[in-house]
């Protein structure tokens, strides 16, 4: 069996590869790292585990969609604005929506998707915020 990872930080995605704060330039700095990211495990070239929640600042997520598609089956979505892992409802984040459903539907994606959002007091209305984002990113795929 071969076992690539494929970053190896923390959970907390510390430290950060774009954090300006003095712990993180120092962390990454006396690691000898360049780009560090969230720990992302490759078993025998076919399953990728976890794909890090900031994927955005190590690359396009939708360009990782492309790379990766034929290793995807469940994706667990949600938007964020490239330094910290929001769980914010796509579309309030910098996470280019329309391409990353572009690069599922290219790519055939037929596995799980599923929002992994930060709710509030109100669930009603969280529930209701999730549909309206699920329904704008699939009006981004026309069938």
């Amino acid at each position: 069996m071969e076992l690539l990872f494929l970053g190896t930080g923390a959970g907390e995605l510390w430290p950060s590869l774009f954090c300006p704060c003095n712990a993180c330039r120092d962390a990454v700095r006396a690691r000898g790292v360049e780009r560090r990211i969230g720990a992302c495990l490759l078993v025998d070239r076919t399953f990728l585990f976890d794909l890090p929640p900031n994927a955005n600042l190590a690359g396009n997520p939708a360009e990782a969609v492309s790379i990766l598609a034929h290793r995807l089956m469940t994706l667990h979505i949600s938007d964020n604005d490239g330094l910290k892992d929001l769980h914010a409802l796509p579309f309030d984040g910098n996470i280019d929506g329309p391409a990353f459903m572009a690069a599922l539907e290219k790519a055939h994606y037929s596995g799980v998707l599923m929002m992994e959002v930060r709710g509030g007091a109100d669930y009603d209305m969280t529930l209701r915020n999730v549909a309206e984002r699920f329904k704008r990113l699939l009006e981004c795929c026309p069938r």
